[in-house]
């Protein structure tokens, strides 16, 4: 039912209920990822280079929607300091009104070596995630073994949700004023979501601005429950100093919010 051997990525994109069309959209079950954390250990303290991808593969069309995706060449650092690895926003939210299977593929680049032959693999397989009838918000951990140490991947099923679609465009900057971070968070769970980070393999935007506009955060999808406040935090870097500047918004039904600075 979840069409593993097709492994084109889903071609549905986010924004599709921002506009009414005529039927009601109601809240439905959203899953939520934070972090995908080694939580191995690292031997004499050395790093590792990760890549490949873990996707989902929902009831909308069975197709990988990924939250992570590197290809060798742009393969991510870890270190014990900083075991995550950056997950990216999914294509859209991603349902969980049924049972959802998450995909996985993760290898280490062996040292010394060009070819991927001969580097270790870290996970390889897939699970299941199961909704069950408890709580509003369910917040879980799944833990992948590995020859190399385990994977904790932390995660939430939201069961009242709507799909926020998160679009960030600097406009100018300040010379000497730089984006470091944008993270967003929202009630029912403590943790933040990552939506860019400057020190990320691939960063969406760059670090200094010109006079141009710049889309640093491009149509990041989240799961908000509905009603609640969705609060964006955006770390400005200006030399060696790091402030933050919070932006909120209210999760509604078919609703376009803009807020400018």
């Amino acid at each position: 039912m979840f069409r593993m051997t097709n492994t084109n990525p889903t071609s549905i994109r986010s924004k599709r209920f921002t506009e009414p069309d005529g039927c009601e959209y109601v809240s439905s079950e959203l899953l939520q990822f934070f972090s995908l954390r080694f939580a191995g250990d690292f031997s004499h303290g050395q790093t590792m280079c990760v890549y490949g991808f873990m996707a989902v593969r929902d009831d909308v069309d069975q197709l990988r929607n990924y939250i992570f995706n590197l290809t060798r060449d742009h393969a991510q650092e870890i270190t014990p300091d900083f075991p995550d690895l950056q997950l990216i926003p999914p294509a859209r939210g991603i349902s969980v009104t049924y049972n959802v299977m998450v995909e996985y593929s993760l290898k280490v680049k062996s040292n010394g070596s060009d070819a991927s032959e001969k580097d270790d693999e870290l996970i390889d397989g897939c699970f299941e995630v199961k909704q069950t009838p408890c709580s509003d918000i369910q917040l879980r951990n799944a833990w992948l073994f590995s020859s190399l140490g385990p994977i904790d991947v932390r995660f939430a099923i939201l069961r009242y949700a709507v799909e926020a679609t998160i679009d960030i465009e600097v406009k100018r900057a300040t010379a000497g004023y730089n984006l470091s971070t944008v993270t967003a968070s929202t009630c029912g769970y403590v943790d933040e979501i990552m939506l860019y980070d400057c020190s990320a393999p691939c960063p969406m935007a760059a670090l200094n601005y010109g006079s141009s506009s710049l889309m640093a955060v491009a149509s990041a999808a989240v799961a908000v429950e509905l009603g609640c406040d969705l609060k964006l935090r955006i770390g400005i870097a200006t030399g060696e100093e790091l402030s933050f500047h919070d932006l909120f918004f209210t999760a509604q039904k078919h609703n376009t919010t803009e807020e400018l600075h």
